[in-house]
């Protein structure tokens, strides 16, 4: 079974709309909300070919990748056969799974915005500082941005209306 789609033309269910300067796709990857689990166990490089396989078939121009926490992995590495027009990465996890160790992503070609939750959600409070300051740490490297989200990690949830500002600057970049 292949991701679940849903949301065209918003950024959430029930967030800002930004279809006035782009199309939007979500989708659940495997396994997650709306989709059926893979046949079989998925890594994130499966993970990433999804998407690419997706974003292929559906949009034939330029594309902004956003995703959240280990979505952002899978957009940095999807980026490397893309080569999107921005990446948008909200709380994106760190590269502490091994195939990220072993292989990290190419650096992207493109714009960057890294949006960091400060509050802490239960099951992160002893790691945020560390998080944020990987987030922050990423975003030097890549010459993108860095920016606070007033949120407990579901930034897309809690502040949907900074993500839709985010995607606009890379839109109008």
């Amino acid at each position: 079974m292949g991701p679940t789609l849903h949301n065209p033309n918003t950024l959430t269910a029930d967030g800002p709309e930004i279809g006035d300067i782009a199309h939007t796709v979500a989708y659940d990857r495997a396994g997650r909300g709306r989709s059926a689990s893979a046949a079989e166990p998925q890594n994130n490089d499966d993970m990433a070919a999804t998407l690419v396989a997706l974003v292929q078939a559906l949009t034939p121009g330029r594309v902004i990748l956003v995703g959240h926490s280990m979505g952002g992995l899978i957009v940095r590495r999807a980026a490397e056969t893309l080569s999107p027009a921005g990446l948008v990465l909200l709380d994106p996890t760190p590269e502490a799974i091994d195939e990220f160790r072993r292989r990290p992503p190419e650096p992207p070609k493109s714009g960057v915005i890294v949006i960091s939750a400060i509050h802490a959600a239960r099951y992160q409070a002893r790691n945020l500082d560390l998080m944020r300051e990987y987030q922050h740490r990423y975003a030097e490297q890549v010459g993108g941005q860095y920016e606070d989200a007033a949120s407990e990690h579901i930034i897309p949830a809690e502040r949907p209306e900074q993500v839709a500002a985010a995607v606009r600057r890379l839109v109008n970049a």
